[in-house]
Formats: C-alpha cells, structure tokens, sequence
C-alpha cells in the first residue's frame, strides 16, 4: 500500500512539474509574441515598391489571439456564428512567423517553393462554430470584415495543444497570414 501512494505521489509531482513548465512556455511565447508585436512596423510603398509611409499596425486583442490588422476590410465584421472565406498562410511562431506549414495562397506558396495538396489555390470557408478551428484562430478571426489582410498570433495554449501535428510540434505558437474574401452573418 505504501509503495502505491508513494508511486501515485510521485506521478502527481511529475505531472504538476509538466504542467507547471507548459505554463510557463505559453507565458514566454505571449510574451514574444507581445515583443514581435510592439517593435512591428508596416511600410506602404507606392507602385514602384518605393516606401512612402511607415506606420504602426491596428492590433485587436481577443480572448488570446492578437489580429495584427495590415490592410483594413469593409462592410460588416465576422461575428459569433458566422462564416468567412479567405486564403491563409500558416507558420509556426518562435520571435516571429518562421516555419510555413500550410498555405491554400498562391503567391506564399511560391515564393517559399512550397507545394500544397490543392493546385487551384481555392480559398477555404470556415464556420466560426466549427470545433475543429483552433481556438486561437478562431478568436482572432471574430471581427473581420471582406477584403481585410491581417496575421493571427497566438500561443500554443490556444493552438494544437499537446498534439503533433505534421511540420507543427506540441504547444508551438502559431501566426496566421490570413486574406479575407468575404464573410457571412
């Protein structure tokens, strides 16, 4: 009997130790994320690619998602419920967007050599409902309007979680390119 409250004793350690450590990588990828974020600044150029203006982005905060805004939209924003049609770049954040892991944008696409399962760069249409969105995403697709550019970023804590998935380690940050066609209430 000892022996099993001992190896039960042990086992609640080791987890509350796993568990504290998880804690404390999602605290130090808000906190690069925050960094990346503050020292972000976008440039607008003219038709020659000339740099006419530099300017500080809008950043939107939601439930632990920050939606850096790059490019405003129109009309009405996305809200709960609703659906939006856009294409996407997805990386996995370190002190910025680093590793592509998945892209349905042509010129991304491209420009990273990289090679994606549908040929016809079709955008994609998610209900914000769905359970199978990342939380992070989610969160930070709330409030988008047709025709806006922005990047989602989050912490792994609102990511994939403890699951692998593909090129995206367990608990990574993640930041989404995202370009929004249109959006339905």
């Amino acid at each position: 009997m000892n022996r099993l409250l001992t190896a039960l004793a042990a086992a609640a350690a080791l987890w509350g130790c796993t568990s504290q450590n998880i804690e404390t990588s999602f605290a130090n990828q808000e906190s690069r994320i925050d960094t990346y974020i503050n020292n972000l600044t976008l440039q607008i150029k003219d038709q020659d690619g000339n740099v006419i203006e530099e300017r500080k982005p809008e950043v939107v905060h939601h439930k632990g998602s920050n939606r850096v805004i790059i490019n405003d939209g129109e009309g009405e924003a996305l809200s709960a419920g609703g659906s939006v049609t856009f294409f996407y770049a997805g990386y996995v954040f370190t002190s910025s967007p680093s590793s592509l892991f998945a892209t349905n944008h042509k010129e991304t696409a491209e420009s990273n050599g990289w090679t994606i399962t549908d040929p016809d760069y079709n955008a994609v249409t998610l209900d914000l409902n769905d359970k199978n969105i990342t939380e992070g995403l989610r969160n930070g697709l709330a409030g988008t309007r047709a025709g806006e550019e922005c990047m989602i970023i989050f912490s792994g804590k609102y990511g994939l979680g403890r699951k692998r998935l593909g090129a995206v380690p367990a608990n990574s940050a993640l930041c989404y390119h995202i370009w929004v066609e249109s959006i339905k209430n």
